[in-house]
């Protein structure tokens, strides 16, 4: 039963989080032990302003649309040896920004994830790497399901 005016300009009225955008792997991707891999997430749930790219795995702030970006990934990986890691990174515009780690105590697929926020500018971009030491390559999983995930959006009045 609340009444509200406004005698100005309003603002944050009716906004929404975008540009945002879901992302997975639709099939495996292998990664070998040791350094970091760009995973390249190649199939959208959705993507509100056509700034991800599913060739490259990237996301890239479209203009207009700086400002603070909240991010999400989770990479499950196949047949992990206990006591070996499996790290997870956000590069921003080519460099390593923010990363975390898994690390299984017996032998299992493990899954590990990070989130991060960045203030980004038109042009900015994220990917997201990863790096496991298990000794040999190992699957990604990938099939189309929240295994292997990646997803963004603009964060409103921030």
């Amino acid at each position: 039963g609340a009444t509200i005016t406004n005698a100005g300009t309003a603002t944050g009225f009716g906004e929404d989080n975008t540009p945002s955008f879901m992302t997975q792997l639709s099939s495996n991707q292998s990664v070998s032990s040791g350094s970091f891999t760009k995973i390249v997430f190649n199939s959208e749930d959705w993507d509100t302003d056509s700034a991800f790219d599913t060739s490259t795995g990237r996301f890239t702030v479209p203009s207009g649309a700086a400002g603070k970006y909240t991010f999400y990934t989770s990479v499950a990986v196949d047949s992990m040896d206990a006591n070996t890691n499996v790290y997870v990174a956000f590069y921003k515009n080519g460099s390593h920004a923010q990363s975390g780690n898994a690390t299984p105590a017996i032998s299992t697929t493990i899954s590990s994830s990070i989130s991060a926020s960045f203030d980004l500018a038109v042009a900015d971009y994220i990917e997201v790497y990863s790096l496991q030491n298990s000794g040999s390559s190992k699957n990604y999983i990938g099939n189309s399901t929240t295994e292997c995930l990646f997803y963004g959006f603009k964060q409103i009045g921030a």
